[in-house]
């Protein structure tokens, strides 16, 4: 399976529910975004581009398409209270948990994304967050790439280059009784 297949696995497993493809598009942006701005790299392999109607990029339909022939991804029509139609990506009731690749890093963003712009309504989640984002206001023409590379860890160097995967892995180890007190701190320095 591609990595932008798992990416989107991982996305609708952390939604819990049916995601419709435009707002899908959205979070995996938010997603990458996020990345490149705490880790120094996309989590997918997307390449976005301005498009009408924010950050788009065609291999998302190829990566759902994916999880489609695997039988882990089912694809339904509907039509939204203003008229709309749209695709939903719901995962399928016997996708296991699947095996990927991502980090704890990559996965703690994607569940802070999903978390936060779900519920969102997607005009808002487009006007008020997508479309003022750094990499969208750098491009006026459609079809123009998006600097996404020139987000390269800002909040990592912002907070004096802070590694959220060493956090991570700090919270899990103090969470396996792997710490040293401060008492022990304490001795250990008055030793040497």
């Amino acid at each position: 399976m591609t990595r932008n297949a798992r990416v989107l696995e991982v996305i609708l497993r952390s939604a819990g529910r049916g995601v419709a493809i435009t707002r899908l598009q959205k979070l995996a942006y938010m997603a990458d975004l996020l990345a490149w701005r705490t880790l120094g790299r996309p989590i997918s392999e997307l390449r976005y581009a301005r498009d009408r109607h924010g950050p788009h990029d065609g291999a998302l339909y190829s990566a759902r398409d994916e999880l489609v022939e695997a039988g882990l991804a089912n694809l339904s029509e509907g039509t939204t209270k203003d008229g709309y139609d749209f695709k939903l990506v719901t995962l399928s009731p016997v996708a296991g948990q699947g095996s990927h690749d991502l980090t704890a890093g990559e996965l703690h963003i994607i569940n802070h994304v999903v978390q936060r712009y779900l519920s969102m309504d997607l005009g808002e989640l487009l006007n008020d967050v997508v479309y003022k984002t750094t990499p969208m206001t750098k491009v006026e023409r459609r079809g123009g790439l998006l600097p996404m590379e020139a987000e390269k860890n800002k909040d990592s160097n912002e907070l004096g280059g802070i590694s959220l995967e060493q956090v991570l892995r700090s919270r899990e180890e103090f969470a396996r009784g792997e710490y040293v007190t401060l008492d022990q701190l304490k001795a250990e320095l008055s030793e040497k």
